[in-house]
């Protein structure tokens, strides 16, 4: 979800954001950053890199670094996974109250000055990945064009944001196709859209919430703070349960159990998703604020969450994890999946402690909200999270000038697990890294490839066509791309095909293998004047590309696009 700092503080505070004007647009090179598109001398634009200790790092385990995105979940399909995030848009506003709070917000940069990350989105991110390196920007689920049978746009009438969504596939009608639903949440109550594919085409099937607070039956819905963060788990015998909610209050026993979540049994219908309320349960979650998760691993329940700020810090249960830090436990029953681990009682769920401490801590010196999503793919596990390090790195200079390190907008991150919960003893082990997750297997060239699909990048925004086509966007002169582990075969690729937009003949598209300029040049496609918004196939032969590499490619020139690659096979 989306608070990023202490609720104490920001009452305290008023809610006071730094505002700062004159912001850049990072994409676009400037002044004496511009190279002529056939300079001779050509440098590459720096991919996303962070400095600590005075050492230069690359963060290859991004997997958003042309837009921002958070609170991260996922479902397998076909075996292609799809990441669905809330997208971070920012937030731009000149109009401020007496206490310093921010008025008349929107995402447009006209509207004045960039302030703190608002959360003010009405679209989810796709992206999708078959090796969870390289990752193609598979657009946005758009709540001003997601309708209910009634032709009603969702967000008119519930979706007025989209935060931390959760994925399910479940075949309700029968029909032997699974459908495809994300539940997520307006910023106080819970939704969901229904696809017909991971991508879509999306429909508001409800037309309405699914679990609005003041609804929830028995006052059970009272004491949460935020009814917010939902989790989804279709268990083994196909019964489907939902987790959500958290918030907490600074008093030391509020803090502790603030019992602000709860747990469900769901009903997947043909028509509808409901409730069974007969099945509610209140969950006492230790020092709970948000961002509820659930998964089953080795046949156990697991059931882990965003600590608050208000841990003490010689906590001996959550010990090194400290605050903002993910806390899990494991259990046998997916609605009795909470304990105290101050008073643990035989046959009360296993209480982990804290399994990832606040990725800002560990890798990028800011602490802000801790939002995660574990799964298992290709038989190991794997944790998604979200950093500023997208953040920090694009805007480093303009931030440096106000002592600021970011505005608080996230980008998504990658990194393999080790789970074992089977036992008497049950761990959970994460490490957050740099590098992120190592490639599952290697890359087929030989099919339609989004232009968006990299594992590392320099200087590349992506743009969403009015058809819902996702193309390269603010391309300029040193500008590259990489896919990493590309395997041609040993008959090898024959020709390489480009799908181009240009309005200029002033650039050209290089492409190399294994490092950008210094490794082999296997093809140079010349821009073609193909008039700015129309689309044509451009190509170039090849010649001994074969086995398997990291395949480049660098642009000379700005402002045309690029929708699709395509290798064709000898």
């Amino acid at each position: 979800m989306g608070e990023d700092k202490k609720t104490d503080e920001v009452e305290l505070k008023g809610d006071r954001r730094t505002a700062l004007a004159n912001e850049p647009n990072p994409y676009i090179r400037i002044n004496g950053d511009k190279q002529p598109y056939n300079t001779k001398e050509l440098k590459l634009t720096k991919g996303l890199t962070y400095v600590k200790n005075g050492r230069e790092i690359k963060v290859t385990g991004a997997i958003d670094t042309m837009v921002f995105c958070a609170d991260p979940t996922e479902m397998v399909v076909d075996g292609k996974l799809y990441m669905y995030a809330t997208l971070d848009q920012r937030s731009y506003t000149n109009k401020f109250d007496e206490n310093g709070r921010a008025l008349e917000i929107s995402n447009d940069p006209a509207n004045g000055m960039v302030i703190e990350n608002k959360y003010q989105t009405r679209k989810l991110a796709i992206y999708s990945t078959t090796d969870l390196v390289n990752w193609t920007d598979e657009g946005v689920i758009d709540m001003d064009k997601v309708y209910s049978d009634s032709g009603v746009a969702a967000s008119s009438v519930w979706a007025w944001n989209s935060w931390a969504p959760t994925a399910l596939k479940y075949d309700s009608d029968g029909d032997g196709k699974d459908e495809y639903y994300i539940f997520f949440t307006n910023g106080g109550d819970v939704g969901y859209v229904k696809g017909e594919t991971p991508v879509g085409p999306w429909k508001d099937e409800l037309g309405r919430l699914l679990i609005k607070k003041s609804e929830i039956p028995n006052g059970m819905g009272d004491d949460i703070i935020w009814n917010f963060d939902p989790s989804v788990l279709l268990d083994d015998d196909g019964q489907a349960y939902i987790y959500w909610g958290g918030g907490n209050l600074p008093a030391p026993d509020k803090a502790k159990h603030p019992k602000t979540s709860r747990a469900c049994r769901i009903r997947i219908l043909p028509d509808k998703v409901e409730m069974d309320w007969d099945t509610l349960t209140e969950l006492d979650s230790y020092y709970m604020f948000e961002d509820n998760e659930i998964n089953k691993f080795q046949g156990k329940y697991v059931y882990s969450y965003c600590a608050n700020w208000h841990v003490p810090k010689d906590n001996k249960y959550i010990k090194d994890g400290a605050a903002v830090s993910i806390i899990a436990y494991v259990s046998d029953d997916p609605l009795k999946i909470t304990s105290d681990p101050e008073c643990l009682k035989e046959g009360d769920p296993k209480y982990l402690g804290a399994i990832l401490r606040n990725p800002g801590e560990e890798l990028f010196d800011e602490w802000y909200n801790n939002h995660h999503h574990m799964f298992e793919f290709m038989g190991k596990n794997y944790i998604l999270y979200h950093t500023t390090a997208l953040d920090q790195f694009l805007y480093k200079d303009f931030y440096a000038a106000e002592g600021r390190q970011s505005m608080s907008y996230r980008n998504m991150h990658v990194d393999e697990i080790t789970v074992d919960v089977a036992g008497e003893n049950p761990t959970i082990k994460i490490q957050p890294t740099y590098e992120g997750a190592a490639q599952t297997q290697n890359f087929n060239p030989y099919r339609l490839i989004n232009a968006t699909t990299q594992s590392y990048q320099g200087g590349l925004s992506r743009k969403i066509l009015a058809d819902g086509t996702v193309v390269l966007d603010m391309i300029d002169t040193g500008d590259w791309t990489r896919i990493s582990k590309v395997d041609f075969g040993a008959k090898g690729a024959a020709r390489l095909e480009a799908v181009v937009a240009s309005d200029t003949t002033e650039g050209s598209i290089e492409v190399y293998l294994d490092e950008a300029l210094t490794g082999t040049k296997i093809a140079d496609i010349a821009l073609e004047n193909t008039g700015a918004d129309n689309y044509k196939t451009l190509s170039a032969e090849l010649s001994d590309v074969t086995g398997v590499h990291d395949v480049y490619f660098v642009f000379r020139g700005a402002g045309y696009h690029v929708a699709t690659w395509k290798f064709i096979e000898k």
